[in-house]
C-alpha cells in the first residue's frame, strides 16, 4: 500500500491517500507520516475561522502539554 513505509509520493498521490482515509485515526496517522517525511516531529491543525469559540477544534499529534497551553491562552 502507498500508505506504508517512507513517504516518497507526488502531490497527486498524497491528495488521493488523504481522500481515501475513512477515519480520523487513519488521517492522523497518514498526516503524521507526511510530517515526519519532512523532518517534523508532529503536526497540528487549529480552526481559527471562528475566533469567538473558547475551545477551537484542533487535530494533530502534538503533546498534551501543548494542547493544555493552547487552552489556557
Amino acid at each position: 500500500s502507498r500508505k506504508t513505509g517512507r513517504l516518497q509520493l507526488g502531490l497527486d498521490e498524497v491528495i488521493s491517500d488523504i481522500e481515501a482515509c475513512l477515519t480520523l485515526d487513519e488521517l492522523r496517522n497518514l498526516l503524521q507520516r507526511i510530517a515526519e517525511s519532512y523532518g517534523f516531529a508532529s503536526f497540528n491543525f487549529i480552526d481559527v475561522g471562528q475566533p469567538h469559540i473558547d475551545n477551537p477544534f484542533h487535530f494533530g499529534t502534538v503533546k498534551e502539554a501543548w494542547t493544555q497551553e493552547l487552552r489556557a491562552k
